[in-house]
């Protein structure tokens, strides 16, 4: 069993964890690179904490020692919950962008503040669509003009069945286009 900080390595479902966890490292170290006119990111206390991505990546067998992780929460909540600044003790721990990472993000900051603030209401939900990234979002409503164009139907009873036939088409068709695995 491995200890830092908050981390307490040792259960299976931790695995897309730290898969999620490493693919923002690098979406973020590829942010950096590419965009010099944004300003360094400073990494927060999780940021920071030192994995090794290539054996993430090429799934080589060293992997199977990380499949044990898990997150200890515990000590978070508790000083969420005596905090007096809850909004410092979040940023403390988890990383929030607070500058555009984009030109587009930078032009259209209302569906920037979509993503950024919790009290907004989300229009598309994981069953219904697969999320969008922001960027993504701030294209979509670029092209339909800022505007959110939404049916009210009649609830279907089999939604979540035909739901999954059209998750299964729609990864494999982007399999087929982007050639792997997306974030």
């Amino acid at each position: 069993m491995l200890y830092f900080k908050n981390f307490v390595f040792n259960a299976e479902k931790s695995l897309p964890l730290l898969l999620t966890f490493t693919f923002y490292l690098l979406f973020r170290a590829t942010v950096k690179k590419t965009s010099g006119e944004f300003p360094d990111i400073l990494p927060t206390a999780i940021e920071s904490i030192n994995i090794n991505c290539e054996p993430v990546l090429s799934g080589s067998r060293s992997i199977v020692k990380y499949k044990y992780w898990t997150f200890n929460y515990d000590t978070i909540e508790k000083e969420l919950y005596e905090s007096e600044n809850v909004c410092d003790t979040i940023h403390k721990y988890f990383f929030f962008e607070k500058e555009p990472l984009s030109l587009e993000e930078q032009a259209y900051p209302l569906s920037y503040g979509l993503v950024i603030y919790k009290d907004i209401v989300q229009y598309l939900s994981g069953t219904d669509l697969p999320l969008r990234t922001n960027l993504e979002m701030v294209r979509i409503m670029k092209a339909l003009n800022g505007s959110i164009n939404t049916d009210v139907e009649q609830f279907e009873q089999d939604r979540y069945r035909i739901m999954e036939v059209i998750f299964r088409v729609n990864f494999a068709l982007r399999r087929l286009i982007y050639g792997g695995i997306e974030i």
